[in-house]
């Protein structure tokens, strides 16, 4: 139970513990069951955190996986990309693109966080709420990350060595950040213009429906 948090959100301390040991585990919010009571948290019970680097590991083996967010709608061309690429990387969406096409606010997109991309074509770090110095130096194309990931397995020992953000949080994107500088792995950039739409909001869904209409759908 996380009973409601409490001092230093004290209820949540179990989580990263457990998943030092590759142990899933979640609590149930305190409004949900009664706080000591296993049978009330298995009853009734409703899933307010996870520890989901622990939870994931043991699907995925030793595969390589993608990792996008759950209320984002990503186009088929970069998932397929990102499906056929050897090795980590991400789908990088074109800045003016995102704000020409999608249903997300203009002064949103304009503190998404910006892709450094090197010669290569590959990741060189992640720049989270860029200001405008800091996107004139990245040329007059500027890619996001809209968090469309290929991970490899390393990722999980990732987690488990970066610190909380400032924010108080674990942050994929220092996880990868980690891989990089610290395991070695290189992240292979896919370039995509093609808009993501978001879905974290009701109010969403009649103008994706609108920018989806005439979409074939197969499953």
């Amino acid at each position: 139970n996380d009973a409601g948090g409490g001092i230093e959100d004290a209820g949540l301390t179990r989580l990263p513990a457990l998943d030092a040991r590759t142990i899933p585990a979640v609590t149930v919010a305190h409004t949900s069951a009664r706080v000591g009571d296993a049978a009330s948290a298995w009853e009734t019970g409703v899933i307010s955190h996870a520890n989901a680097a622990a939870a994931a590991e043991d699907f995925v083996g030793d595969d390589d996986f993608l990792m996008i967010n759950s209320d984002n709608h990503y186009p088929l061309d970069a998932v397929r990309a990102l499906r056929n690429i050897a090795g980590p990387g991400l789908a990088a969406f074109e800045r003016q693109a995102l704000i020409d096409k999608s249903n997300i606010p203009a002064d949103r997109i304009q503190k998404f966080a910006a892709i450094e991309i090197d010669s290569s074509d590959h990741m060189a770090r992640v720049i989270e709420k860029p200001t405008d110095e800091q996107l004139a130096e990245l040329g007059e194309d500027v890619f996001l990350s809209m968090n469309c990931w290929r991970l490899s397995p390393n990722i999980f020992k990732a987690c488990r060595a970066i610190a909380p953000s400032p924010r108080g949080e674990y942050e994929i994107t220092d996880a990868v950040q980690h891989c990089i500088n610290q395991l070695g792995e290189t992240f292979t950039v896919i370039r995509c213009s093609s808009p993501v739409l978001d879905l974290s909001s009701q109010q969403d869904v009649a103008p994706v429906t609108k920018l989806l209409a005439g979409t074939d759908v197969s499953f």
